[in-house]
């Protein structure tokens, strides 16, 4: 039943408010307004917070716990509960908050180890996250490593002070009018941009 309610909601995955909560209810799974592409169980699990406006491919995986390593076995019969093996002990899912804003390309792994991926940050295509991702940051790579830095300070800090990833749609459509060049990037500036470093990003 669940799985069908979710299939009708995921039309509307970014204005649903019901979805939201189902998904919070059922799988401790904590997504903002306007975020897609993350609601999905077998990519993104408990203890996981995503902020709101956040762009998700649906092929990326944030995983949150490894095998145990000091067992004789790795399957699962030994750290997962739900097979009911006796004497079997769950490994905890780790946390993770993934700010607002963020964009993660396509079949990008989130290992384990990483606690928090900024606000506004870019991870490109395919990389593999081992570490924590810093607010308004381009990673890319295996491991992913810093490409650059999306805007200077001076930039990112009047970005953060519009808070405009706390506002509703109608809202933000708002203020991007009233601060034009912070939201809408004129053709020359974005071609120069995705001559820099972006050709693994999608």
């Amino acid at each position: 039943m669940y799985k069908i309610i979710f299939w009708v909601l995921r039309r509307r995955e970014m204005e649903s408010k019901f979805l939201r909560f189902l998904f919070k209810k059922k799988y401790d799974l904590e997504v903002g307004m306007y975020s897609y592409g993350c609601f999905d169980p077998n990519r993104f699990f408990k203890n996981t917070v995503i902020g709101r406006y956040c762009s998700i491919s649906t092929s990326a995986v944030a995983y949150r716990r490894n095998h145990p390593l000091g067992s004789a076995s790795l399957h699962p019969y030994f750290y997962n509960t739900k097979y009911k093996f006796r004497g079997a002990k769950d490994i905890p899912f780790s946390p993770l908050i993934i700010e607002d804003g963020v964009w993660i390309g396509a079949n990008v792994i989130i290992t384990p180890k990483v606690k928090r991926i900024g606000r506004g940050s870019v991870i490109g295509a395919g990389s593999v996250v081992t570490k924590d991702v810093g607010r308004y940051t381009i990673v890319g790579g295996n491991p992913a490593t810093v490409l650059r830095k999306r805007f200077s300070q001076d930039v990112a800090e009047e970005i953060e002070e519009t808070k405009w990833w706390l506002l509703n749609k109608r809202n933000l459509e708002e203020l991007s009018n009233k601060k034009n060049s912070l939201f809408f990037l004129d053709k020359e500036k974005e071609q120069n941009d995705n001559k820099e470093n972006l050709s693994a990003l999608a």
